[in-house]
């Protein structure tokens, strides 16, 4: 992804303070003169999840004159399975987004990569502060959020998912939590199996605020999580987030007609008290985020892999597939 040019002007101006603040300057009178103070709040989340936000209709700040290289950092290449078969990818793949975020006064893109690392990079030097190890590549975005619970070096969190790391395992924790600050990890969660024949997680979560977080696994499972860390507790071996409820995006008669494919690899997206999702077994599914339950199901039949995007007047836009053998 392109960054947007107003956000990469002020990354680059970062060593010398110049951001933009987030909020009026503050006049204090001293000696009978008014001076202004910019407010800059200590943490910004300028692009936090995949396509921005909860819409996912965000897609930059102005459209480029021109792309002039600066800098380029090596994303490498790492091994994945294809059934029984492994393969070497390289660079990022769909829909790998990075995500940036302002915090104390400088600016940090998170990206992960197929060399099975999340990177952090500091926007103002191009440089790489920390990575973390995954079992499998990386293909989708990351969401960030912050736990007020926590302390301050854990409270930005970064919510990323990636490959299962082949099959045959018992427990394939494809989803976990990160402190943006630390570079630690916070909490794993098993995409345990089920009918559907993935146990990746590419979807980017979203945070729901009221301490609620909402992901979908490639299990075709919807997990609604509790966000503060401190819930976490060792479960099969790993520490591992609290599940407050769980929604199957399938139904028994999409087993036999998808024969295993009810992959779940698109983004949740959100319109109001409502989540919406589509998932390979052939639905956009419409949850209400206070039953954590589903309320409204539309039936296409055919696989869909693209996120729900909503439209300003609350309308649904997501292709799918053609359905043709």
């Amino acid at each position: 992804m392109a960054v947007p040019p107003a956000v990469f002007k002020q990354c680059q101006a970062e060593s010398s303070n110049q951001a933009e603040p987030s909020s009026p300057p503050v006049l204090k009178i001293n000696n009978n003169k008014v001076s202004t103070k910019k407010v800059v709040p200590e943490v910004e989340l300028f692009v936090p999840t995949f396509l921005g936000n909860d819409q996912r209709t965000f897609y930059g700040r102005g459209v480029p004159k021109g792309l002039k290289l600066i800098n380029k950092f090596e994303l490498g290449s790492g091994r994945t399975f294809l059934g029984r078969q492994s393969q070497i990818w390289s660079g990022a793949g769909w829909t790998g987004q990075p995500t940036i975020t302002r915090d104390r006064d400088k600016t940090y893109l998170i990206i992960g990569s197929f060399d099975h690392y999340l990177h952090k990079i500091d926007m103002a030097t191009n440089k790489e502060v920390w990575r973390y190890k995954f079992d499998d590549i990386i293909k989708g975005s990351s969401t960030i959020y912050i736990d007020k619970t926590a302390k301050a070096e854990n409270r930005i969190v970064i919510l990323q998912g990636s490959r299962s790391g082949g099959g045959g395992k018992n427990v394939v924790p494809s989803f976990r939590a990160i402190s943006f600050r630390t570079g630690k990890e916070l909490w794993k969660l098993d995409i345990r199996r089920t009918p559907s024949y993935s146990q990746d997680n590419d979807s980017s979560a979203l945070y729901l605020g009221d301490g609620v977080l909402f992901n979908a696994g490639e299990n075709a499972i919807g997990y609604f999580l509790n966000s503060s860390a401190s819930k976490a507790k060792v479960k099969q071996g790993i520490k591992q987030p609290q599940i407050l409820s769980e929604v199957q995006l399938y139904a028994a008669g999409d087993i036999r007609k998808h024969g295993g494919n009810l992959v779940a690899e698109s983004s949740p997206s959100r319109l109001k008290d409502q989540l919406f999702i589509a998932a390979g077994s052939g639905h956009i599914y419409g949850i209400s985020i206070k039953t954590k339950k589903i309320v409204w199901d539309f039936y296409t039949g055919s696989d869909i892999d693209g996120s729900a995007v909503i439209s300003k007047s609350g309308k649904l836009f997501c292709g799918k597939d053609s359905g043709k053998k």
